[in-house]
């Protein structure tokens, strides 16, 4: 193809003067233009159909106005909000909640910014969104002087997983009873519902993910009240509440019985689901639950206090790393954000949940030998060998009150078992529910149960 012009708009990145080169043509002159371009991103909620039915929105910088701002809508009604500009006119960020730095009917989700100052450039550099993506805005559409409007590419979905399929990348809504749950809802056949624990509100979708599971399950997985874009709490909500809450998103799913599966608080919802609506749980597969009868608990307890503390004092984010290295290993920011995108930044966001509700409705539940008497279901237990001693007491416990529990140990796994070795996780549980399937289970006898080594 011959052409009298060529024109390279790939920016920066450009390959073509290494293929010149390559192909014995000299190496073309770059020009550099001095831009002092500046730039800070932020998340924020906006009122319920601000941006009506687009879901970028921007504006760009030109010489005689500088200042450029992008909104683009996230998943669970969340939107990042990025100001910046050229020629040294940047944003402020001693001032974030200023009307002057922010969109109206807005409110702040975190208080998390990025900031780049790139001395010279011919395009804008990727923006990161929570770590999950990177955004690109080239020359092409900044050069504008009037709004713009953009589709989403289905390629950029958050939470796109290796395999092509989003699971979660646009979480639906719904209201059950007065409160707004996230959740996604994928696969056919028998359902089985996740509840996740404290912090890590898309602790499961590396299990959910998996095709142990999905290609032979309901998958549904939601956000707990306090998490991601559900509703926010005020004050401490309760185990019994959130067992609700779990209870009334499959009735309104039209779910008539569930496989029910929590991990650490979760479990303990789980649990008390299985007490409080006993005809909807059809087994119950219990990830470590966090049970404070066990006889280390005072140990817990103990480490707790200076973390608490730290949190009443304003140290939010040492406060949560404090609280998951004790849980889950120092190590643990690089092992959740290895499967679970973005998810030591859903713990910051959402640590007054852990810290205002959690912990204090937990230390406030009432479950023993008497409730767990109730239960008939098929239960498993699984639970990693590298696990605190905490933990496995709380096997012990759970085998005292239920001795038709069956047991699963994964080797090389902790507390964050399903997050650090997730196909792992899915087949053991897989295994679990092929032997106690909704059809097939019949009259279920805890008598006839065994135990797995």
């Amino acid at each position: 193809m011959s052409a009298d012009l060529v024109v390279d708009a790939t920016g920066r990145g450009s390959r073509t003067p290494v293929w010149l080169e390559r192909l014995g043509y000299p190496r073309p002159k770059v020009e550099r233009v001095e831009i002092g371009l500046g730039y800070a991103t932020r998340r924020y909620r906006l009122r319920p159909g601000a941006m009506g039915n687009d879901l970028i929105i921007g504006t760009g910088p030109i010489p005689a106005n500088p200042r450029a701002a992008y909104i683009c809508a996230l998943e669970g009604g969340q939107h990042f909000v990025t100001l910046g500009g050229i020629l040294g006119d940047h944003p402020p960020l001693d001032r974030p909640d200023s009307t002057r730095s922010r969109p109206a009917c807005a409110s702040p989700m975190s208080r998390r910014r990025w900031w780049a100052q790139p001395r010279w450039t011919t395009r804008w550099e990727p923006v990161p969104l929570y770590g999950l993506l990177d955004l690109t805005v080239t020359d092409a559409l900044v050069s504008k002087d009037k709004p713009y409007k953009l589709q989403w590419p289905a390629r950029c979905s958050p939470w796109s997983n290796k395999g092509g399929t989003a699971m979660g990348a646009t979480m639906d809504r719904i209201m059950v009873d007065g409160v707004e749950l996230e959740y996604d809802s994928r696969g056919s056949g028998e359902a089985v519902v996740l509840i996740h624990g404290a912090g890590f509100a898309d602790s499961f979708l590396p299990l959910a993910v998996e095709p142990a599971l999905r290609n032979h399950y309901r998958m549904i997985r939601y956000r707990r009240r306090g998490h991601g874009g559900s509703t926010q709490i005020d004050g401490a909500v309760s185990i019994a509440e959130h067992a609700h809450d779990c209870g009334a998103l499959l009735g309104a799913l039209d779910v008539k019985q569930a496989h029910v599966v929590g991990n650490s608080y979760g479990a303990c919802i789980a649990l008390q689901l299985a007490v409080d609506s006993p005809d909807l749980v059809s087994s119950l597969a219990l990830f470590e639950p966090l049970l404070l009868a066990v006889p280390s608990a005072q140990k817990v307890f103990d480490a707790m206090g200076p973390i608490v503390e730290k949190y009443v004092a304003g140290d939010r984010a040492g406060a949560v790393d404090d609280v998951f290295s004790f849980l889950d290993g120092s190590d643990w920011r690089e092992e959740v954000s290895r499967t679970v995108p973005g998810g030591p930044e859903q713990a910051k966001d959402d640590v007054a949940t852990l810290f205002e509700s959690d912990l204090p409705s937990l230390q406030e539940w009432r479950f023993g030998a008497e409730e767990a008497a109730q239960i008939k279901q098929p239960v498993l237990f699984l639970f990693g060998n590298e696990s605190q001693p905490f933990f496995i007491e709380g096997r012990d416990l759970v085998h005292s009150w239920l001795p038709h529990t069956e047991d699963d140990v994964m080797p090389g796994a902790n507390h964050l078992l399903h997050m650090r070795h997730p196909a792992d996780a899915a087949a053991r549980l897989a295994d679990f529910l092929k032997r106690h399937s909704v059809v097939d289970q019949g009259t279920y006898d805890p008598a006839n149960t065994f135990q797995l080594n």
